[in-house]
Formats: structure tokens, sequence, C-alpha cells
């Protein structure tokens, strides 16, 4: 894909993401990237460049002009939190299915869109708000991690290397027969 060919060809595109739709920053014509063959160096080459391909997501502040009337409960109040870039679809994903499997007292509705993120929270537990904001910040960083170790997985070229050993594996493997005779 674009940082395989990055580390083939020694170069490197640096996107801004910072504007409402990652473009192209810069390119660099790194050549200490092309014809890495040691694999530590190939490893570390990759972790920087998932590193500069996933930004960082951060909570930047709480937009107090944007609370508004939750449309599906009546109790609810509606804000945004702005994030300091619009995460890329795959921190999205991961950003719900950490929200949604990690415990904590309170969870209120929340959604992605665009660079914020839309809170629908009941007054009531407004003395949880604090709490809830700094497990919002460590979930935004959680997703960034799970994002750019799910692109490493991705890119790891050693893959096939272990899918062979274990085919080898597999194939020496001996069936006991379920049959008995007797």
């Amino acid at each position: 894909m674009a940082l395989d060919a990055a580390l083939s060809s020694g170069v490197i595109i640096l996107l801004d993401h910072s504007a409402r739709q990652p473009a192209l920053s810069h390119c660099i014509d790194w050549p200490p990237l092309r014809g890495i063959t040691n694999p530590a160096d190939r490893k570390f080459a990759k972790e920087l460049l998932v590193t500069l391909y996933i930004p960082e997501i951060d909570l930047v502040r709480i937009d107090i002009d944007s609370i508004g009337d939750s449309d599906e409960n009546a109790e609810a109040i509606v804000f945004d939190v702005v994030l300091n870039t619009q995460p890329p679809a795959q921190w999205i994903e991961e950003f719900e299915i950490l929200y949604q499997r990690a415990p904590f007292t309170i969870k209120p509705p929340v959604a992605v869109e665009g660079d914020r993120l839309r809170v629908s929270f009941l007054p009531r537990y407004q003395n949880e708000l604090q709490p809830f904001i700094d497990f919002l910040a460590q979930t935004t960083h959680l997703a960034t991690a799970e994002t750019r170790r799910t692109e490493m997985i991705k890119r790891d070229e050693s893959k096939e290397d272990r899918k062979k050993e274990f085919r080898n594996v597999l194939a020496k493997i001996r069936l006991l027969s379920t049959t008995f005779n007797g």
C-alpha cells in the first residue's frame, strides 16, 4: 500500500490532518528508507510512517456555543467536544468499539461528527462530567494507539512467513480416526 511504496521508494508523503479533509502537505525524499533490509530497521521505519499516517487525536476544547437539546432524550443536553483534527474512518471504528466496551460509571451517547465528539448528557449527572471528559480523553488516546497497532499488523510482511511456517506445521499433524474397529 502507500506506506509500503514509501518504504520501497524512500519517499515519505506527509498529510495535513489539520484540514477538514487530509491533503498532501509535504513530500520528503528520505534516502535511508530505500532498500532497508534489516528487519528491525524496517519495523522502525514502518512504525514511524504509521505514526505519521495516523495522527494523534486529542480533545482540544468543549464548544460551549454548541449546547442544544437532544432529539432522543428530552432531559439530555447535547454539546460538542472539539478534536484537534478530523479522525480517519479506521480511528472512528476503534473509538466506537473502545467506548462501548470500556467500563465507566456513566456512558452517555457519543457520536463522532467530523472533528467533534457529539455528547448527549443528562444534567443530573453533572458531578460526573469531569471524570467523564477524562474518560473520553483516555478513550481517544487508546483509539489512536489501537488504530496504529491495526495498521502495523496490516503491513506486517512477516505475516506471510508466519502463515507459511504454520502451514508446514499443519501439514505434519496426524488426525486420529474417530471410527473404532471393534
